[in-house]
């Protein structure tokens, strides 16, 4: 559940930045949560990296698959 919770805020918390509501309650908010580290990401980094992680296990799939 904890890795969850930090997978989900690593794109919620920068993209609210990023889109404006950035308000001090929200960023209370996250510090009180302990996810407010998250607004230094880079949501389209990690775009990137997720995308690169899901064609690399579609390539293992495939050779799983024909072996």
């Amino acid at each position: 559940m904890r890795y969850y919770r930090r997978a989900l805020f690593m794109r919620i918390v920068p993209t609210l930045k990023d889109i404006g509501l950035w308000g001090k309650r929200i960023q209370i908010a996250f510090e009180d949560m302990g996810v407010l580290e998250f607004a230094a990401v880079d949501p389209e980094a990690g775009m990137r990296a997720d995308e690169s992680e899901a064609l690399r296990l579609e390539r293992e799939l495939r050779a799983a698959r024909a072996a």
